[in-house]
């Protein structure tokens, strides 16, 4: 597996408006923190700069997104209750992809919980942190065995994000 790191790019906040004025675009760009992996000398920057991300890309204060939180039972729930208006405790997650019953009851779908993290990490992460797979030696910083680092989606917590960070930090030539 062929791995490129580099400066991160600003990433836009996740919203639901499409029609952003170019100055706000333009400026929620200019507030996305940005990083680079090979000028970074500990995992506590690598820690410190994942707050400041998933704070800036779900618009949500940076106390809430803490080394330890959950990253969907706590900052996922706490932007859902943002959303929905309700409070914390109250948010209940729904179905999506139902069908229906011949009563007009929803049957199967999946849960959405974990949804917004999920688009995160699909969307936005590689971006946000500089790192990425590619597919040829010719791009790659560096190269490793195919689960050497393990997943951004086993992660439960930004300081198992950061694990993930760190030790390809740590292989990146000198």
């Amino acid at each position: 597996m062929y791995i490129k790191v580099e400066k991160s790019v600003p990433i836009q906040p996740f919203n639901d408006q499409d029609n952003l004025k170019p100055a706000e675009m333009a400026r929620l760009l200019s507030e996305s923190p940005t990083i680079d992996l090979r000028n970074v000398t500990s995992q506590a920057e690598v820690v410190s700069y994942l707050q400041s991300l998933i704070a800036h890309y779900f618009q949500i204060p940076a106390e809430l997104v803490t080394p330890e939180a959950d990253l969907i039972d706590d900052i996922e729930r706490h932007i859902w209750a943002r959303e929905l208006d309700v409070p914390f405790e109250e948010v209940d997650y729904g179905r999506i992809l139902c069908g229906k019953d011949e009563e007009g009851n929803p049957t199967g779908g999946l849960s959405d919980r974990g949804l917004l993290m999920s688009v995160f990490m699909v969307m936005d992460l590689a971006n946000g942190v500089g790192v990425s797979t590619v597919d040829n030696e010719a791009e790659a910083t560096i190269e490793a065995e195919e689960d050497e680092f393990g997943s951004f989606f086993d992660c439960r917590t930004i300081n198992e994000l950061a694990n993930i960070l760190e030790a390809v930090r740590v292989r990146l030539p000198q």
